[in-house]
């Protein structure tokens, strides 16, 4: 099953992210990397919504629970 070869893979990328931050950390500062690093996220994703044909609109309703999970899990993270 490929999606059991993803695993392993996904920890390495995981693993390796590690020390790669720590030496970018040397040579940019820490708010400029989060800002590239929001910027590359942000591209990819609205790249691959492009690419499966996906629409990347919220429901009206839905809005509040956007902004309270993405403040929780990106802003409060990152900081």
């Amino acid at each position: 099953n490929r999606a059991v070869l993803l695993v392993p893979l996904l920890g390495i990328a995981w693993g390796l992210n590690w020390p790669a931050v720590r030496v970018c950390l040397t040579e940019i500062p820490p708010w400029t990397l989060r800002t590239y690093g929001f910027a590359l996220a942000t591209v990819l994703m609205f790249g691959l919504l492009r690419v499966i044909g996906a629409s990347p609109a919220v429901p009206r309703g839905q809005w509040w629970r956007v902004v309270v999970v993405g403040a929780f899990a990106t802003v409060a993270y990152n900081m």
